[in-house]
Parts: C-alpha cells; structure tokens; sequence
C-alpha cells in the first residue's frame, strides 16, 4: 500500500536530527492549523522548547550563527490575532523556500516578525484580523499603505 499521507518539515539549515521539530501532517478534513501541542522547537539533543500553542518561540536552536537570537513573541494581542499570526510565521517557517538554500533562518524569521507585529497592530485598530486583512484586497492596500 502507497502511503499518500501529505507533510511538511521545517527545512531550517542547521538543523540536526536531535533538533528536529514536528512533522506538519495537515487534517484536510478540518482546520489546516496545528495542534497546540504541536513541536516548534528543540534543542540539540531533543528537549522540547516551544510547542505551537505557546506565546514565545525560541529559534536559537536552528541559527547559522553562534549569536543566540531572541525569541518570536507572539503576546499582547487578542486570541484571535494571536492564533493567525502564529499561523502565518508557522507558513513560512514550513511553506517558504526562499532563503538561502530553500531555507528560513531564524534572523529571517524575526525580520518577518517586524511586519508581522505591524500588521496585528493594523488588525487591532480595525477590528480585524491578519488573515481578513491579507485576505481582502481594500485592507491588505489600506495595511500597506499605513506602513512607514
């Protein structure tokens, strides 16, 4: 029997065994968005450090260089814009192959916060959430054109 199960792995370059975070398997049938429970990150010889439901995501673990880098820091919003912008950093820490070597490295990642935080300020404001907003033409132009 051909197992047609489809998956994502986070693909960070210095990855090692160890350190592997979960495999993304999506329930199709349902939300495509992981499970609280769900392995973001660990440490070299396995210890989880953060798992999807968590408020901050330690990144240090996949750094291509020996600076520790701070954290992804998703509180100081509402649930809601909270659980859409972790699934966002999540699609690009699993779906973006752009970096070098097909890879996001955790400095990308925490650039990618920047806009990421400015767009739930936006949804904030406007009683939205980053999701409608990148999902509806007149916000996503109005977002843009409130950036700096």
């Amino acid at each position: 029997m051909i197992n047609n199960t489809l998956f994502y792995e986070a693909t960070f370059q210095s990855m090692t065994e160890g350190s592997k975070p979960d495999r993304y398997i999506p329930n199709l049938s349902k939300t495509a968005r992981p499970t609280a429970d769900f392995i973001i990150s660990k440490t070299l010889d396995g210890t989880v450090l953060s798992r999807y439901g968590d408020d901050t995501w330690a990144m240090w673990p996949y750094a291509t260089t020996p600076r520790k880098t701070p954290p992804l820091i998703f509180s100081g919003f509402s649930e809601k814009i909270q659980a859409d912008a972790k699934w966002l950093m999540f699609i690009l820490i699993y779906l973006d192959r752009t970096g070098r070597a097909n890879t996001p490295n955790p400095g990308t990642l925490r650039s990618y916060m920047v806009v990421l935080k400015s767009l739930c300020v936006f949804s904030d404001k406007n009683k939205t959430t980053p999701c409608e907003v990148l999902g509806e033409v007149l916000l996503l132009k109005k977002f843009v054109m409130s950036i700096d």
